[in-house]
């Protein structure tokens, strides 16, 4: 059994404070643009909190990304337009159609 070097054991904790990093420095602006694409709040957070799940299993392949911005911000555009076309958004945006119509109706029925 090998015994781990300095460098070895503290890679857990050199990882954990990247992505910390990361969250703070590009969270509420990658939500931002992922709420752009799908137009909620929710909806938006839990994209960008998959795009940090992505980035966590990339670590070890850092030195392959060329430049990190842009390469962090596609997988955000592409986890939303991959909602946008999910068969359980458009159900949703389909039944909150339904209901808002539906609740204009009976308002009208009841109003009239």
């Amino acid at each position: 059994m090998t015994s781990l070097t300095e460098n070895e054991s503290d890679f857990p904790a050199r990882k954990d404070a990247w992505l910390e990093a990361i969250m703070d420095r590009y969270g509420e602006n990658l939500t931002k643009m992922a709420y752009n694409y799908v137009k909620d709040w929710k909806l938006a957070e839990d994209i960008v909190q998959d795009v940090f799940v992505v980035c966590c299993h990339q670590y070890d392949k850092l030195y392959e990304i060329l430049d990190f911005k842009p390469w962090i911000y596609r997988i955000t555009i592409n986890k939303s337009k991959d909602m946008l076309k999910s068969a359980s958004y458009r159900k949703t945006v389909v039944q909150s159609s339904l209901l808002t119509i539906f609740k204009s109706n009976v308002l009208r029925l009841i109003c009239c």
